[in-house]
């Protein structure tokens, strides 16, 4: 996880933007949010996990993390989530958009190199992790970047089928693992960040919650519109046709020797003899279901409702006691 500058330096670069800083002649800082992050890498990249989000991710990130790696997921940008979140927004917008300086190992050092933060309350306590693995949104955007920058890293690509269900038996595991192992990636997206980001009460409360919810928001809104055909996952759209493309890829990118597709339900076997360790003797994780992922983002959107109504009361009761003052005053000397 990114570690921000501290706030006095923060201060001064936001003084020289001011009118006041262009007026005195001081150079301008820098425009990229990357630029003010403090961060970097002390040891080598050892995995990159290059699946698009609903493959089992977040899985394959708790299962590392039992292995010993420190992986950086999307749910460690989340924890800090108004500096790791703005930072690729122009990322991507670079990549994507032409806009900015394109990314390379210093700025993805930058973010993944030390990435580790507790929260409390509402303030963030930071200590030094070093990043061994990066998975999911939004690192998988820049898949032949993540390549050169890391030339000596392993690569897993989790995956799943594009659409109908996936006739496996899967060893071990309950029905209702099974099932999720089965339903393919459209239908996942449908049912979980489809259903998520139809929620209209993101637009009218995110503002409220600076610290999660807004930059949440304001990623996912980036990428369905860039890479998930706007929330369409219907059969042959594009989010189809991105998925697909993606795959094709990293395939064709990656050398075979250094790529591990792994498929929803391999198990421990397969990952274990390619990262070269041994395999715990507990089952492999099943985590974030649909309904772990609906229910955790309806939790933080929750947040932002609350964070909403706090601060418009905020205002409009000292305002409404304000006004009624006001008019019981007038009324006073009218009398």
């Amino acid at each position: 996880m990114a570690v921000p500058l501290p706030l006095s330096r923060q201060h001064n670069i936001e003084f020289l933007n001011t009118i006041g800083g262009r007026i005195l002649g001081l150079p301008l800082p820098p425009t990229r949010k990357i630029d003010l992050v403090d961060g970097k890498r002390e040891i080598p990249m050892k995995v990159l996990c290059l699946g698009y989000s609903r493959t089992g991710t977040l899985s394959l990130f708790t299962a590392l993390q039992m292995l010993g790696y420190n992986p950086y997921h999307m749910v460690e940008a989340a924890k800090n989530a108004n500096v790791d979140m703005p930072c690729w927004i122009q990322g991507i917008e670079a990549k994507f958009c032409g806009k900015g300086k394109p990314w390379g190992k210093e700025e993805f050092d930058k973010l993944t190199g030390r990435y580790d933060v507790r929260e409390s309350s509402r303030t963030f306590e930071y200590r030094s992790l070093l990043s061994q693995a990066v998975l999911d949104v939004p690192c998988i955007l820049f898949v032949e970047e993540l390549l050169a920058a890391y030339p000596s890293a392993k690569v897993i690509l989790t995956e799943r089928p594009v659409e109908g269900e996936l006739n496996v038996f899967v060893t071990g595991e309950s029905h209702a693992q099974a099932d999720s192992y089965c339903t393919g990636w459209l239908k996942s997206m449908k049912n979980s960040l489809g259903e998520v980001f139809s929620w209209r009460r993101w637009r009218y409360v995110a503002w409220a919650d600076t610290e999660l919810a807004a930059p949440l928001w304001e990623l996912g809104v980036k990428l369905t519109n860039l890479k998930w055909g706007g929330g369409d996952y219907s059969e042959n759209s594009v989010a189809a046709k991105e998925y697909l493309e993606h795959y094709q890829l990293v395939r064709k990118v990656c050398p075979p020797e250094r790529l591990l597709e792994f498929k929803l339900g391999s198990g421990w076997e397969p990952l274990c003899q390619f990262l070269g360790t041994e395999a715990p003797d507990v089952p492999y994780p099943n985590i974030n279901d649909k309904e772990m992922f609906v229910g955790s983002h309806k939790a933080i959107l929750d947040r932002a409702t609350y964070y909403a109504i706090q601060k418009v009361l905020k205002w409009t009761v000292p305002v409404g006691l304000a006004a009624a003052g006001a008019a019981w005053y007038w009324q006073a000397l009218r009398s």
